[in-house]
């Protein structure tokens, strides 16, 4: 298994994954409109041995305002693994990729809406995302990881998603 930059090549593999893992196009559909909006920082896939796209993640750009100043930040949505490789450790690594992306990529932050049972295991935390103003805000599963110390904690702020969010 690797995980590597999606190219063309793969769009059509990861809406499948997608559509297999959220059992729907909704997220295929956000991947869509993120991408024919330039939002999107970095798109990443796990492929087998046999070339195959067995998992997907994307990172797309978020407006985060706090006190007054732009903070870099990322959102992470969607990430999906095909249901017959779930439970495998594809997710783990996705996530794991993606957080050493957007450090390389010179994010500040990264905020998700995830299962709370998955996510804290790479540093994310509902506290560092519940104080930013967004429709997501009230669920647990809103949460945010530092990649730049103290560019969440403790702080309020707004967070504006990419328009192709309203659809989703």
């Amino acid at each position: 298994m690797k995980i590597v930059a999606e190219k063309p090549r793969h769009r059509e593999a990861v809406l499948a994954v997608n559509r297999l893992a959220f059992k729907g196009d909704g997220e295929g559909q956000l991947i869509e409109a993120l991408d024919r909006d330039g939002d999107v920082i970095a798109s990443l896939v796990a492929v087998d041995v046999k070339d195959e796209v067995v998992g997907h993640i994307l990172f797309s750009q978020l407006r985060v305002i706090i006190e007054g100043r732009e903070v870099i930040a990322a959102a992470l949505a969607p990430m999906a693994v095909t249901p017959n490789r779930q439970n495998q450790g594809i997710g783990s690594q996705l996530v794991k990729h993606g957080i050493v992306t957007m450090k390389s990529a010179e994010q500040a932050a990264i905020i998700v809406l995830g299962h709370k049972q998955f996510y804290p295991r790479f540093g994310f935390r509902h506290d560092l995302a519940q104080n930013l103003s967004c429709p997501f805000n009230q669920y647990d599963e809103f949460m945010g990881l530092e990649l730049v110390e103290d560019s969440l904690a403790g702080k309020v702020g707004t967070c504006r998603y990419p328009k192709a969010f309203a659809a989703v």
